[in-house]
């Protein structure tokens, strides 16, 4: 009990804008967040640190309208939570802006007459082909060609997910690069 009522000492504290108190949070909890949230990230190191830093920044934004008599804990592994959601959710718009930007550049520089979409395919298994790395050209084409999903190529490949997501943004890079050459 004496855990539950130093939280709500410190947090009383840092209420009044206490940066000692916030300090000693910072060191009582960071860890613990840190380690929660490789896990969220994909066992992407960089990323878990940086999501540290953002909860405990809004932590200190958001000081003023804390309830002391709430679990920080609580409030920490929330804030934690929904930061690695945003940030996956962010990835995963960007990857698809990505695909759509890919896609409209080729509809758009495609040459026009009525065997466009076959001239179009031919281009791009081509400019797959032209991959170097024997295992992005692989993520490519189970994710473009053959239409499999990220957990599916993890299952059948057993990367990580982050590996897979880097394999397929590597290669969306060359197969731009491949097909704008080609034009």
């Amino acid at each position: 009990m004496q855990h539950v009522s130093d939280d709500i000492l410190l947090v009383k504290a840092l209420v009044k804008g206490d940066e000692s108190a916030f300090n000693e949070l910072f060191h009582k909890y960071s860890r613990w967040i840190f380690l929660a949230a490789i896990s969220r990230c994909n066992g992407n190191v960089p990323e878990a640190k940086d999501v540290v830093q953002e909860v405990f920044f809004k932590l200190w934004k958001i000081r003023e309208t804390l309830k002391p008599e709430l679990s920080v804990k609580s409030l920490l592994f929330t804030m934690m939570s929904n930061t690695c959601k945003d940030r996956n959710e962010k990835r995963q718009t960007s990857l698809k802006l990505n695909i759509k930007y890919l896609e409209k550049e080729e509809q758009t520089s495609l040459p026009a007459d009525s065997n466009g979409n076959n001239e179009l395919a031919e281009k791009v298994h081509k400019a797959i082909d032209q991959i170097t790395a024997p295992k992005t050209r692989q993520v490519i084409k189970m994710y473009y060609m053959d239409g499999l999903s990220y957990k599916e190529i993890i299952h059948i490949t057993g990367m990580k997910l982050q590996t897979v997501r880097n394999y397929v943004s590597e290669g969306l890079a060359i197969l731009r690069k491949n097909v704008k050459n080609q034009y």
